[in-house]
């Protein structure tokens, strides 16, 4: 394996993007550096996809992502290093291209502010759930007892990102949109305070200066930060502008602070939280309309998802069940048997090849799919030889409706890959029969379809 040189890497793709003037926002997902470019049309993708580090590129809900699969966290290191990012960003306003209002660009705004709030989240629910994981296992396998020290302090730690989840929303967010992170944190966090908490039980009205509210739960919702976030976005310049230089920095947090709070308690928050409600009865709804098919149809489009960035969209509706409901039996279920799909498409393609390389690359990219990562077998083997990517659509759609009939439950956020199989505690055998079909079946059709290695 050839060792990347990830200075000489990052100034390769800083320049190929149109420079270094070109770039707004860069931030990074598990496989994909994701920048948001002042002008899209200056980036040369045919010279991006041309680098042996790049598996692909996908431009889509204001975003221009490169594919770099493992190299992702160093490559963006790199870039930020050299090019000093300030987290990952860089102030180009004067420069930028203000897009016309319409619903589609409205659309693609909200988008990719959700994407790109999310992406910077989701490792730390990876990484806690699999803390839940482990603790499942200690005492279902084991009998470690739920009262000891140890498993509750390692329980804590493990829920405490998903309890929280207001708080890393709102800082994430706020590193989207160029706003004082602080500020939004402060602005969401008092709605998880034991005081404001310990208000469902007070037993008189709950009002703020005679003004009457309701005391809803906010720990491990998302929307409420979404929304207070993108409030304070918009009105902290004026704020801080509307005082004279010499009391700014004293008036302007407390007015801002004061004014979103109060925003949050009536407004806001409330929406937010009906917002993410609503998207958990809607999937509830779903399934009880479409029963173990709208698996299926989760594991047949997640591909697709993959080739316009959109699958961390899915996100939110993830979290928003796991909190609700206490289990995700729609999309990680969809997901995961979408991802063994690749990976038996994949494995097919490497046996039936004649090239050794050819061979080589299709191995590797099918055990790093059996790992977690699918987009270097996406993009580098599947797509381009189009027959075995349709056979891991058609794989990945029996293989959710088997997992659909099967009640197949995701109780954590978790990456997908082999690793993922551990979330389903006490339905994880009926996720491996699930997955096993997936690979069957997508391997078996694209050992029937065939394929031309000349047209990769």
């Amino acid at each position: 394996m050839v060792k990347i040189n990830y200075e000489q890497f990052a100034e390769e793709l800083v320049n190929l993007v149109g420079g270094v003037e070109n770039v707004k926002q860069l931030n990074h997902c598990v496989t994909r550096l994701r920048f948001n470019l002042v002008d899209n049309t200056k980036a040369d993708t045919e010279a991006i996809k041309k680098l042996n580090e790049v598996f692909g590129v996908v431009d889509a809900n204001n975003q221009y992502q490169i594919v770099v699969g493992g190299e992702v966290v160093p490559t963006y290191k790199a870039i930020v290093k050299k090019y000093n990012f300030a987290g990952g960003t860089v102030e180009q306003e004067d420069t930028v291209r203000k897009q016309p209002f319409s619903v589609k660009n409205t659309i693609r705004e909200i988008l990719d502010y959700i994407s790109g709030t999310m992406v910077q989240v989701i490792p730390l629910f990876i990484g806690c759930g699999l803390i839940n994981v482990a603790l499942a296992v200690a005492n279902l396998g084991f009998g470690v007892p739920t009262t000891s020290s140890t498993y509750t302090l390692l329980s804590a730690i493990g829920n405490s990102v998903f309890y929280y989840l207001p708080v890393f929303a709102a800082f994430s967010a706020a590193k989207k949109l160029n706003c004082n992170p602080f500020l939004a944190v402060v602005s969401i966090i008092f709605l998880i305070h034991p005081n404001f908490i310990g208000l469902k039980s007070y037993e008189g009205v709950t009002s703020l200066f005679g003004i009457q509210f309701n005391v809803l739960t906010y720990t491990s919702t998302l929307f409420p930060a979404i929304i207070s976030t993108y409030v304070l976005s918009k009105i902290e310049d004026p704020i801080y502008n509307f005082f004279p230089a010499i009391i700014r920095s004293i008036f302007g947090p407390f007015v801002c602070i004061v004014a979103l709070a109060i925003g949050n308690v009536f407004v806001f928050a409330p929406v937010g939280y009906y917002i993410g409600s609503f998207i958990v009865q809607l999937i509830l709804w779903i399934q009880k309309v479409a029963g173990p098919f709208s698996v299926g149809i989760v594991g047949a489009t997640k591909g697709l998802l993959v080739m316009v960035g959109a699958h961390s969209l899915f996100a939110p509706t993830m979290l928003s069940l796991i909190s609700e409901v206490g289990y995700d039996s729609f999309v990680r279920p969809g997901f995961v048997v979408c991802n063994f799909a690749i990976v038996g498409a994949t494995l097919a393609v490497a046996l039936m090849s004649k090239k050794k390389e050819f061979k080589g690359i299709s191995l590797s990219a099918a055990l790093t799919a059996f790992l977690g990562t699918d987009e270097p077998a996406l993009y580098g083997i599947l797509l381009p030889l189009k027959k075995p990517f349709l056979a891991s659509l058609a794989g990945g759609f029996v293989g959710g409706t088997v997992a659909g009939f099967l009640g197949t439950k995701a109780y954590a956020m978790a990456k997908n890959g082999v690793w993922a199989l551990m979330v389903f505690q006490d339905t994880i055998i009926q996720m491996i029969i699930a997955g096993i079909v997936a690979f069957a079946v997508a391997f078996a059709l694209t050992w029937f379809l065939k394929f031309n290695e000349e047209t990769r």
